[in-house]
């Protein structure tokens, strides 16, 4: 595999070899593989040919003897794969085999499917650690920008393009002149560049060190040599600075707002114009000025700019243009023409790195150009393995530093009278936190629960990730039990002081459970393709609707990850916890495993209710559906509008954290229930085999009850029909359960039970009438006929 690394487009990665190989600057790779070359060689530039391989000799530390499943053919020496598609095994048949992490084991692996740590179980401690090493990680960073990686500048180079960038006056008709000044602009914002990846490539190793501090003695030296190859970098692109073009822009960042209530006058533009004019003159002047690292020489071109969208005449354009540029070069020489002072202050940064958000690669946020070259300028001194840096700046400069909102975070260093301010900023950098432990084995469910590690707020946000890829985690304190948690509620636990160890997660279940699961899923829906329907309650049929979408649309491999969060989420007692949303804004549960869990079918609750006008009920008990959900989006009949379901329109994908939970023991006894015409507005979890059975078994009885009163208002004149009619609906009432103590539903010695034996007794006791009556009048008539 070849690709161009996303940080420096002049590295070439290979997924496999080691070495150099050096190209001209010219040379482009073609679509079909090969080489071209569009000009001469004259130049030449070294691609770097880099490993993606885990380095076999970089100490293991804690996750040695790591217990991991490769593939390998017979043969002592014969290499390991992760993949049994890999090209490398030439239609081989190899055998699953269990080894201990070890250098041989790491020696023996395949350059080829082992590339990237595919050979690290997925989700284990292992596997993050793998992950920061190999690949773009810790060894990719310690093999580039070293002093051997790039060409090295000629001195007098520099030398020359420094005094043409301090030449302040350049002439505007000698085409020499603006080509040298534009070939040293070049060469100055290309050192600025490759300071910022040096650093940053720096900070990064750094980071990953600190995480697994064991492997301190193997890359020491290798983070030596890139220390001092960015050091030479910040000492060549500080000569292409002036110091006086960054104390300027301090004190323009320093200037107050100009009053415009007196604005000068302009002929053809009219005064409340004008003022309009000035207010965005100095907010794009300032905006841009302040932000400045090369002098305020080019923004006099905004007032050219201002001057040109206005509708006036060509006169008037001319006249505005020259009264903005001298309004311009008024507030410039209020941050110029200021008394140089030689009082120096010193202040440390931290160069803290974050993630971006299209990338998998970590960055500095450098906020300005300002910046950049105020700390490649000013540096004395550096505390790497922290990230920090010492300046030594000029007052105006420290104020701004130190006042202004940057992503970066900047602190005074103050030293005593018989103090050197270095050995204060290393007195510094020796109270901070340091760096914590990256998640090691027995942080995530890779080993014994005995063994586990207590989480914290580093190794969640490493180790679990975000809500959308890890899904639910059973997880497990002394304060709170066993709960299942979405990281982010964990990584804010964490926050408050939360102690507690992960148990499972989604994606580390068993899989001869789930594949299980999964099989007999789909084979249940292929024996009924059209038995999904989402307003169906039963569990299963929440099983069913899951594997019927994934195999329309989403491909096994989404049903099972489905299913696997599926299984977590039914033992949350409160649905609600782990209701979050991603970076986007959209639900971390697929919203089709929300349709697994709640029904939006409505529940006829008839027969536990009391009897209305000309319709009589048993009222019969709740029993196990006494306990179920019931979600709404208002359950208060006071406050206004309708109640609806997350799974309506009306509620736009709102979730279902923001709805109220009742039982539908307490649904049940609300007195106003004003719901949506649409949705019904509510929704209830899925019901369980046996809920799902007495509801059944307490519908029927209430149907036979009001059809066995029907007909004994008829007496005594029932027809023949009827008389079958009351023979079946006997059998059929002999045949319901009398819900004793062998079943589920209810306790032998509950008001329930009870109340459930003695409305099956009352429906008993009139089918007997019935059926006497029914006997009495048909057995003189059987003769006759």
């Amino acid at each position: 595999m070849v690709r161009f690394d996303s940080g420096n487009e002049n590295v070439l990665l290979l997924s496999e070899g080691h070495g150099t190989i050096r190209l001209c600057a010219d040379f482009a790779l073609t679509v079909s593989g090969g080489f071209k070359c569009s000009g001469p060689c004259d130049r030449p530039t070294e691609l770097k040919v880099h490993s993606l391989v885990f380095p076999h000799d970089i100490p293991l530390g804690p996750f040695e003897g790591f217990q991991i499943t490769l593939l390998a053919t017979s043969g002592k020496r014969s290499r390991f794969h992760s993949d049994a598609d890999c090209s490398a095994l030439r239609g081989s048949r190899p055998a699953e085999q269990t080894k201990q992490l070890d250098q041989e084991t790491l020696e023996r692996l395949c350059t080829r499917c082992c590339a990237w740590g595919r050979w690290a179980p997925e989700g284990s401690t292992l596997r993050i650690f793998v992950d920061a090493v190999s690949g773009i990680g810790l060894s990719y960073e310690l093999s580039n920008y070293l002093p051997e990686s790039h060409d090295d500048l000629d001195a007098t180079e520099i030398t020359d393009a420094a005094k043409v960038l301090h030449r302040r006056q350049h002439s505007d008709e000698d085409d020499d002149a603006w080509n040298a000044l534009k070939d040293a602009r070049e060469l100055r914002d290309a050192l600025v560049r490759e300071w910022q990846e040096a650093v940053t490539s720096l900070v990064r190793a750094h980071k990953v060190i600190g995480a697994y501090p064991w492997i301190v003695p193997w890359a020491k030296d290798r983070l030596t040599i890139k220390a001092e190859y960015a050091e030479v970098l910040r000492e060549r692109a500080a000569r292409l600075l002036l110091a006086d073009d960054l104390v300027e822009a301090a004190r323009v960042w320093a200037l107050e707002r100009p009053d415009t209530s007196a604005v000068p006058s302009v002929p053809g533009v009219p005064p409340s114009q004008m003022r309009s004019l000035l207010t965005s003159l100095w907010s794009r002047w300032h905006r841009d000025a302040m932000d400045e690292a090369y002098g305020l020489d080019g923004h006099s071109v905004i007032a050219y700019f201002i001057a040109r969208d206005q509708r006036v005449g060509r006169d008037t354009r001319r006249l505005l243009e020259d009264k903005l540029k001298e309004i311009a070069s008024e507030w410039r020489a209020l941050a110029t023409d200021q008394r140089p002072t030689d009082s120096h202050r010193f202040v440390a940064v931290l160069l803290d790195t974050e993630r971006e958000h299209d990338s998998r690669r970590e960055t500095i946020p450098w906020s300005s150009e300002w910046q950049v070259a105020t700390l490649l300028h000013f540096t004395i001194d550096a505390a790497w393995e922290h990230g920090a840096l010492l300046l030594r700046v000029p007052s105006d400069i420290a104020e701004r530093l130190l006042k202004e909102r940057q992503d970066l975070d900047f602190r005074a260093i103050h030293s005593g009278p018989d103090e050197n301010p270095t050995s204060a900023f290393k007195k510094w950098v020796s109270e901070l936190p340091e760096p914590e432990s990256g998640p090691l084995p027995g942080v995530l469910d890779d080993g014994p629960v005995s063994s586990r590690r207590i989480l914290t707020l580093s190794t969640v946000e490493k180790a679990l990730g975000n809500d959308w890829e890890t899904g639910p985690c059973v997880v497990f304190s002394p304060t709170h039990g066993v709960e299942t948690l979405m990281p982010s509620t964990i990584a804010r636990r964490c926050t408050n002081g939360w102690h507690g160890v992960l148990v499972t997660s989604a994606t580390d279940l068993p899989n001869a459970l789930v594949k299980d699961w999964l099989e007999r899923t789909l084979k249940e829906c292929e024996t009924n393709p059209d038995d999904w329907r989402p307003s169906r309650r039963l569990q299963e049929d929440g099983e069913r609707l899951l594997a019927h979408w994934g195999r329309s649309w989403k491909g096994l491999t989404e049903v099972e990850r489905d299913l696997r969060i599926l299984a977590l989420a039914r033992g949350v007692p409160d649905l609600r916890v782990i209701s979050t949303v991603d970076d986007r804004g959209y639900s971390s549960i697929p919203q089709r495993v929300w349709h697994a869990l709640l029904s939006s079918g409505q529940l006829n609750l008839t027969p536990f209710r009391k009897g209305e006008f000309r319709q009589k009920t048993l009222n019969l008990p709740l029993g196990v559906l006494a306990t179920v959900q019931v979600y709404t989006s208002k359950a208060d009949s006071e406050v206004e509008g309708r109640a609806h379901t997350p799974f309506c329109q009306h509620t736009h994908g709102t979730l279902i954290n923001h709805f109220d939970l009742l039982s539908l023991r307490e649904f049940l006894a609300l007195e106003a229930f004003d719901a949506c015409g649409k949705c019904g507005g509510y929704v209830v979890r899925r019901l369980t085999a046996d809920q799902e059975r007495y509801y059944r078994n307490a519908h029927r009885l209430t149907d036979i009850y009001q059809d066995l009163d029907r007909m004994h208002g008829q007496l005594p004149g029932l027809s023949p029909r009827s008389a079958l009619k009351i023979r079946e609906l006997s059998e059929e009432l002999n045949a319901l359960p009398n819900f004793g103590t062998a079943d589920a539903d209810f306790s032998s010695f509950s008001s329930d039970h009870w109340q459930w034996s003695a409305s099956l007794r009352i429906v008993r006791e009139l089918s007997i009438k019935l059926l006497k009556a029914v006997n009495t009048d048909y057995e003189d008539s059987e003769p006759s006929s």
